[in-house]
Order: C-alpha cells, then structure tokens, then sequence
C-alpha cells in the first residue's frame, strides 16, 4: 500500500521489531511508513503472529506485543 503524501511533506518512518519469545533479542523488523501513530499501531496489528514484537519511531516505544498463546 502507497500512501498519497503531498510533494514534500515527509512520511514517518516506524520499525516494527520481531523479537525472539526467550531471549527478546531481535530476530528481524520491518519499516513501516503511517501519516502518525495510530496508523502504524493498526498497519502492526496485521502484522502479528506468534512472536512478540515491538513498534517504534526512532527512539521512542510506540507499543509492544506480547506472543500470541498457541491454539489447540
């Protein structure tokens, strides 16, 4: 999905982080362009799996996720 952005004005960039369910380390991220922080919260929440993750704009922490509890 593109975002229609006026010329010149700049998209925020977020990184959305995967982390390892044991250790928190990182295992991958993902950057995700949004007009604000909403939009990114909801662009994250499809993003979702089983590991927990962690949504952020530079070096600020929008949200974080915990791991989906498996299904039987």
């Amino acid at each position: 999905m593109t975002l229609e952005v006026p010329y010149g004005q700049l998209v925020p960039l977020y990184r959305l982080q995967y982390l390892d369910a044991f250790t928190g380390a990182v295992v991958r991220s993902q950057d995700l362009e949004a007009k604000d922080d909403e939009e990114a919260i909801a662009r994250a929440d499809v993003a979702r799996g089983l590991t927990p993750m962690e949504l952020w704009k530079r070096d600020r922490k929008i949200k974080e996720w915990s791991a989906f509890p498996p299904t039987e």
